[in-house]
């Protein structure tokens, strides 16, 4: 059994509604993984939204949520990036909002923020070494001063577009190109 990550967010109706509506189609699974919320408060909130005719449940070997019509295409491409978004959050990142966008095929975008010095501080942080010449290339130390505090207290900001290719004989669609 997988352990999710549990974003210390609550969830909002609004970012709950837009993610169904823009999906045709969401397991319930892949919006707890997306919105990083805890199960019993995600049901409620689907429950009040369907019964107030806002979204519709259907079941196939997992329950899943619709407003107007539901494409079985995107169930399992959203899954799989709501598991990249999960991957994300273990390298110490948190999300501050998720969208799903229509280009070609259904995308999750989410904007990921994340303290400098839990980046740095990670053991798959590859530009260590970098990062200490940058130290000790400061020249006073009221500069390497100041880096320390760079690095304790900057955060970083990152807007992410997920995406998944299922069926390797269709053409890979990209922008650049048409």
């Amino acid at each position: 059994m997988k352990k999710y990550i549990v974003n210390k967010r609550a969830i909002d109706n609004d970012e709950l509604l837009q993610l169904i509506i823009a999906s045709d189609g969401i397991y319930e699974s892949t919006l707890q993984n997306l919105l990083q919320c805890n199960r019993t408060s995600l049901e409620a909130r689907l429950k009040t939204l369907e019964k107030h005719k806002w979204i519709s449940k259907r079941k196939l070997s997992k329950h899943f949520y619709f407003a107007k019509k539901f494409d079985l295409d995107n169930l399992n491409q959203l899954d799989l990036q709501a598991d990249a978004l999960q991957k994300m959050l273990t390298l110490g990142f948190r999300t501050s909002s998720v969208s799903i966008t229509t280009n070609q095929q259904k995308q999750v975008t989410a904007s990921f923020h994340s303290a400098v010095k839990k980046i740095y501080t990670h053991k798959n942080f590859s530009q260590k070494p970098q990062a200490f010449q940058l130290f000790n290339q400061c020249l006073s130390n009221e500069n390497k001063e100041l880096f320390s505090k760079f690095i304790n207290h900057h955060h970083v900001e990152i807007p992410i577009q997920f995406s998944s290719i299922c069926d390797e004989n269709q053409l890979i669609y990209t922008k650049s190109l048409d």
